[in-house]
């Protein structure tokens, strides 16, 4: 509350003297999150929150918010990163809901999210999940278009402590009894009781997918080499998945064998 230095808090006497006027003022609410206001010309005030919140999936990385994880043959993996755990930030401890944007999915409901111990589908062919637990927290999980919400069980806020402990305890899966490669994205976002949404975080998930023979090449398809007991030929071999991706290291093993003939194959 601002008071002119003209204009002394002494209240009007009876025989005369103090001030008896109007004092001309301006006053600046702030609240928690450090948003402000001030007005001078009426009685009434009203502060809008327009600080929204923050989902970091990687704090150590300073970079950047988001997280990249690597699953082979579809094993279950966090997304965040474990040994550096989400954090969510939020001045007015208030969160309505979390949302997740799930894209990139190529094996259907054999794709699975998996929220605390309960296992859904991750493209929500599962349908809502009511008062589960995740990370400690009881909370309702509904999926339309692309996208799952989850918000507390009774519909009340979230703390941004309950909502880190949601985001922590979310992991990735792939059923599938052959694993389709690539990339499967999950994009977090938290919107707080003032109707901001945090930018998104988002988790990237590259899926190994399991060796493909018919997919797979050989560079040169056929060669010819002389038979003389020293002679070599490089063979290149490309190892994808049944749609054709490439599976690069930390894949399935491949074996070469030779149908016929008698030269060896080494350094393979």
């Amino acid at each position: 509350l601002n008071i002119p230095a003209g204009d002394a808090l002494t209240p009007a006497l009876a025989g005369g003297g103090g001030f008896n006027g109007v004092y001309n003022v301006t006053v600046t609410v702030t609240d928690t999150a450090g948003n402000s206001t001030s007005e001078a010309s009426t009685g009434e005030l009203t502060v809008t929150d327009t600080t929204a919140p923050v989902i970091d999936l990687d704090p150590s990385n300073g970079g950047s918010v988001n997280h990249s994880a690597t699953t082979t043959l579809g094993a279950a993996v966090s997304l965040d990163d474990n040994a550096d755990e989400a954090t969510v930030v939020e001045a007015s401890d208030k969160l309505t809901s979390l949302d997740i944007t799930v894209a990139g999915l190529l094996d259907g409901a054999s794709e699975k999210l998996i929220f605390g111990s309960t296992t859904v589908a991750a493209d929500g062919s599962s349908g809502t999940q009511s008062d589960i637990t995740v990370g400690g927290v009881r909370v309702n999980v509904t999926y339309a278009g692309g996208v799952f919400t989850l918000q507390k069980y009774d519909f009340t806020t979230l703390t941004a402590a309950e909502a880190q402990a949601v985001i922590r305890n979310i992991q990735y899966q792939n059923t599938a009894g052959a694993v389709t490669g690539g990339n499967r994205t999950f994009a977090f976002t938290a919107t707080d009781d003032a109707g901001n949404t945090s930018a998104a975080a988002t988790s990237t998930v590259n899926v190994i997918g399991v060796v493909n023979a018919a997919a797979s090449t050989l560079t040169p398809t056929s060669a010819s080499i002389t038979a003389n007991g020293s002679s070599t030929q490089v063979l290149t071999v490309t190892a994808k998945d049944a749609a054709g991706n490439n599976i690069g290291t930390g894949g399935a093993t491949v074996t070469i064998t030779k149908l016929s003939g008698t030269g060896t194959i080494s350094a393979v």
